[in-house]
């Protein structure tokens, strides 16, 4: 919780610069503020992503299952973390754009999965040492589904590439998830039906993709 505070704290103060630079140019303040930028960013990603996670720290998540300290740990920094992507559109180099979008993306997409992890195991503790029921598999990829789905519409209403490659990502992430782990555990009839609905599903979607993004 409190780390996810801090970073939401050291992203709002990349905002504020961001914001300051747009109407105070200054060329060494803005490579200044660039480089603080970017150490924002990598540390926002290595203490949510590594250090603070709960999966990985055994920490518990405190709260209920949906109002919980989740949702100030990684859905606010994602927020944030958007935000800077959006502001640093205009007057910052395209890595940190990009930059800036991925964190927001993974941040997002942690929230997620712990949330899913979280009811799951009741208690609140979440570690990776605890057990993962076959429900639990389905809901990962379900939930990276929607994700990647989410996300292409927005890639697409905006003509965002950065938006439409995470989406990709997802995808393919829950592809071969599914093909991997949740088929695994089926036989017969039912997983070749499953790798056929699959594999249907998958190319409705990329005609789809190539149609609309072909027109845009």
């Amino acid at each position: 919780l409190e780390t996810g505070l801090v970073v939401t704290e050291a992203l709002g103060f990349t905002l504020l610069k961001i914001r300051l630079d747009l109407t105070r140019p200054d060329t060494l303040y803005r490579w200044a503020s660039i480089g603080l930028g970017a150490l924002a960013l990598l540390g926002s990603a290595l203490a949510l992503g590594l250090r603070y996670n709960p999966f990985i720290s055994h920490e518990q998540i405190i709260g209920g299952a949906v109002f919980n300290s989740l949702l100030p740990a990684y859905l606010l920094p994602a927020a944030m973390a958007a935000a800077v992507a959006h502001a640093a559109r205009r007057g910052r180099p395209r890595f940190f754009v990009r930059a800036a979008t991925s964190l927001a993306v993974a941040l997002l997409l942690a929230y997620i999965a712990l949330e899913i992890r979280r009811l799951f195991h009741p208690s609140g503790y979440v570690g990776f040492f605890l057990p993962t029921g076959q429900a639990e598999l389905w809901a990962y990829s379900a939930a990276l589904v929607a994700s990647g789905l989410g996300l292409l519409a927005f890639g697409i209403l905006r003509n965002s590439a950065p938006m439409r490659l995470a989406a990709l990502a997802c995808l393919g992430a829950a592809v071969l998830k599914v093909f991997l782990v949740d088929l695994s555990a089926l036989e017969g009839l039912t997983r070749a039906f499953s790798f056929v609905g699959l594999g249907l599903g998958l190319l409705v979607l990329g005609f789809v993709y190539q149609k609309i993004v072909a027109r845009r």
